[in-house]
């Protein structure tokens, strides 16, 4: 019969050390990835961002910041309106909680699409509908299923946690434009639904058509058509959306194809071409 020594157990000491090796390979993975990956978050704050899409010659957006989603639709195609939803949004996104439209037939299309495939908890109108019996169809099935939907003539606002979002109407026959305004201190963007006179003036102003006379750092636009005053602006091309930042003290713009440029526009950081 042969006897097996028993190996000698590990004394409290070597215990230690082994263990001691593990804390200390914790420590210099806290120094080294964890600690600076939370500075650099802190540092690049997710901003809130308007997110601008193309819809048959018209602009769409979303308003984003932290939870809250806001969608501007104007466009009547309703494969385009549903287009706009799953573009505009990430897989993981909650659908929007507010839906904006300007009051024309044509946008009547849109919002009646949207509605369909959304469950918000507010609809905001700017200006008042026409005729068309869509409208009706809209109001009735807002109220069937218990949403608020207003109709603005002058001016609402709604707040997010960052933002100050305002809604302006427009009385039958003014020549203003019916729009959005997106505010954060001293940034801000406009989203002009149509031609006229704008409630603000915009760092950046998003606008379907050419935008000759609207006054702004930078121009954001469906439009390609040539002019012979080059001006600053960005094309937002088909199915090619373009984020607007809303940054601590600035506006910075993503995506799109831009024309004018001899540098960046005063109090904007522009990138071109970042696609998502």
């Amino acid at each position: 019969m042969s006897l097996t020594q028993p190996s000698p157990q590990p004394g409290f000491v070597d215990r230690l050390v082994a263990r001691s090796g593990w804390v200390v390979a914790g420590i210099v993975a806290l120094l080294t990835v964890v600690l600076p990956l939370g500075a650099f978050a802190l540092w690049t704050e997710d901003a809130p961002e308007v997110r601008v899409l193309e819809t048959e010659r018209k602009l769409s957006a979303l308003v984003v910041d932290d939870d809250v989603r806001i969608l501007i639709i104007d466009t009547r195609n309703r494969e385009r309106a549903r287009d706009a939803l799953g573009r505009l949004y990430r897989p993981w996104e909650a659908r929007p909680q507010i839906l904006i439209a300007p009051a024309t037939d044509d946008a009547a299309i849109g919002l009646w699409t949207v509605l369909e495939d959304t469950d918000p908890r507010q609809v905001l109108v700017a200006g008042s509908p026409g005729a068309l019996p869509l409208w009706g169809e809209i109001e009735a099935e807002c109220l069937r299923r218990g949403i608020p939907i207003q109709f603005i003539d002058d001016l609402t606002t709604v707040t997010t946690p960052r933002l100050t979002v305002s809604i302006f109407g427009r009385e039958p026959e003014s020549e203003d434009a019916r729009a959005v305004v997106i505010r954060r201190g001293d940034a801000n963007v406009v989203l002009a639904f149509d031609a006229g006179r704008l409630p603000a003036q915009g760092q950046v102003v998003i606008t379907a058509g050419r935008g000759d006379e609207v006054p702004a750092d930078l121009l954001i636009t469906a439009s390609d058509e040539p002019r012979e005053t080059p001006r600053r602006e960005i094309i937002v091309a088909s199915l090619r959306r373009v984020r607007v930042v809303l940054a601590r003290d600035e506006v910075q713009v993503f995506g799109g194809a831009r024309r004018g440029f001899d540098g960046s526009p005063t109090g904007s950081s522009i990138e071109e071409g970042v696609r998502e």
